[in-house]
C-alpha cells in the first residue's frame, strides 16, 4: 500500500511540475516576443534618426516628415515600454492543495486489521427449494437486497429467488451456465460455455425480474469467472485471461503446461482476493494461488480431499473451497498454502457440492449442490 501511495504522490508531483514547465514556457514566449518588439523599435528609430540627420539641412519638408514619423514611433515605443512591466513583471508560487493533508489527517490508519486466519465457527441448516424437485445448482450468489440468483444447469437457466427461496424470475440461456460473479449491486456476469461459442452474459435484477444485458464474445473456453474493480478474470480449459469489464482482452495471465498430454486440460473456476493481490484458480484437482502477473505463489492439494469445485473469497479475505468428490467445505489461509478448518462435511448435509458463496446480510456461507432438494446454509460467527 505504501508503494501505491508513493507512486500516486509521484504522479501528482509530475503533473504539478508539468504545469510549472508549461507556465514557464508561456512566460518565456511572451518575454521573447517583447524583446523582439523592442529590437524592432530600436532598429526603426535608428533608421529614422539617420534619415533626419541626412535631410535636415537639405530639404525641410522631408526633414519635417521624418521628424513626425520619429516622434510617432517614439510614442509607440514609450507606450509599449510602459505596458511591458505590467505584463511581464510576475512571480510564480505554488498554492498547496490542502485537501490532501485534510483528508489524510482524518484517517485513523492505513486500514483495518483483520484476523484472516481465524477459524470460522459453524452451524448448518437445510433450506428447501421450491418447486420440490432435484436441482443442479452450478453456481449461487446473493444480491445485497437479499435475493438469491442460482445458475441451474438442468434447465439452462438463471433463477431469481426471494429471501424464502421462492422463485421470482427466470432467465433462459443459450447453453449451460458455469460460474457467476457480481459486477454491481444488482448485476452479475455468467460464464456460458457451449460447443459453438463462448461468452460472458450480463444479467441484472430490476423490480424482482431478471433482465438480460450485453454479452462479451470470447475466442476461447469460458469456465471460471471473477470480477474486481472493472476487471474480469476468465478461465478456459487451459488458461487464465484478464479482460476489462468492457470486454477488451488485457493479457493471458497464466497457462497450464499440457505438452504431450491434452488430458491435463482441467482448469476450472477462479476467484480474486479483495485486495487484488491474489488470484485463485482450481486446476488439475489442485488450488493454485497466483499473483496478478501469473506467478504461482502456492499450490494446495490434500489426498483426503477430492475434486475441488466451487470457490469463494469472503470480504475479509477468507478462502473457502468445496470438494465435490469428498462432500467437504474447507477454509484455507489467504495465500492458499494450508487448510485452517473443515467447515462442513457430509454429516452436516454436504452432498456433491458445486457452488459456494458468502452472504454479508446473514453472515452465512451458502452452498449449492448437484441433484439436491435443498440449499445448505452454514452459519458463521
Amino acid at each position: 500500500m505504501r508503494k501505491k501511495i508513493n507512486a500516486q504522490l509521484d504522479e501528482l508531483e509530475k503533473a504539478t511540475v508539468k504545469g510549472l514547465d508549461e507556465l514557464k514556457t508561456k512566460l518565456n514566449t511572451s518575454l521573447n516576443a517583447a524583446v523582439q518588439t523592442c529590437s524592432k523599435f530600436q532598429a526603426e528609430l535608428e533608421k529614422l534618426s539617420e534619415a533626419v540627420h541626412v535631410v535636415e539641412n537639405k530639404n525641410k519638408e522631408l526633414a519635417l516628415m521624418a521628424h513626425i514619423k520619429c516622434t510617432n514611433k517614439i510614442k509607440l515605443y514609450e507606450a509599449f515600454v510602459y505596458e511591458f512591466p505590467a505584463q511581464n513583471n510576475c512571480s510564480i508560487s505554488l498554492q498547496p492543495n490542502t485537501e490532501i493533508e485534510r483528508f489524510l489527517s482524518k484517517l485513523s490508519g492505513l486500514g483495518n486489521i483483520l484476523h484472516i486466519n481465524r477459524i470460522i465457527t459453524v452451524g448448518t441448516n437445510k433450506v428447501l427449494l421450491y418447486p420440490k424437485r432435484q436441482h443442479n445448482i452450478q453456481d449461487i450468489f446473493e444480491f445485497p437486497n437479499g435475493h438469491t440468483i442460482i445458475a441451474e444447469t438442468r434447465d439452462k437457466q438463471l433463477k431469481l429467488l426471494d429471501q424464502t427461496y421462492q422463485e421470482l424470475s427466470q432467465c433462459n440461456l443459450s447453453a449451460f451456465p458455469m460460474q457467476m460473479c457480481q459486477v454491481s449491486e444488482n448485476e452479475v456476469a455468467a460464464a456460458v460455455d457451449e460447443r459453438y461459442g463462448y461468452k460472458v452474459q450480463f444479467i441484472s435484477e430490476s423490480k424482482g425480474k431478471l433482465v438480460k444485458g450485453r454479452t462479451i464474445e470470447l475466442s476461447h473456453g469460458c469456465i471460471g469467472l471473477s470480477y474486481l474493480n472493472n476487471n474480469l478474470y476468465v478461465t478456459s480449459q487451459t488458461a487464465l485471461f484478464h479482460y476489462t469489464a468492457a470486454g477488451r482482452i488485457v493479457k493471458k495471465i497464466y497457462e497450464e503446461d499440457t505438452t504431450g498430454d491434452s488430458t491435463k486440460s482441467s482448469m476450472g473456476r477462479c476467484a480474486v482476493h479483495p485486495s487484488g493481490d491474489y488470484i485463485y484458480v482450481i486446476s488439475q484437482h489442485k488450488l493454485l494461488t497466483l499473483t496478478k502477473d501469473g506467478q504461482i505463489l502456492s499450490t494446495f492439494s490434500d489426498p483426503k480431499l477430492e475434486e475441488p469445485c466451487g470457490i469463494c473469497v469472503t470480504p475479509a479475505g477468507q478462502v473457502l473451497v468445496c470438494y465435490y468428490g469428498s462432500n467437504t467445505i474447507i477454509q484455507l489461509d489467504c495465500v492458499g498454502r494450508s487448510k485452517i478448518a473443515a467447515l462442513a462435511t457430509e454429516k452436516d448435509g454436504v452432498l456433491r457440492p458445486l457452488a459456494i458463496c458468502y452472504s454479508k446480510n446473514t453472515n452465512t456461507v451458502i452452498v449449492g449442490q448437484l441433484d439436491c432438494f435443498y440449499i445448505l446454509h452454514i452459519k458463521v460467527k
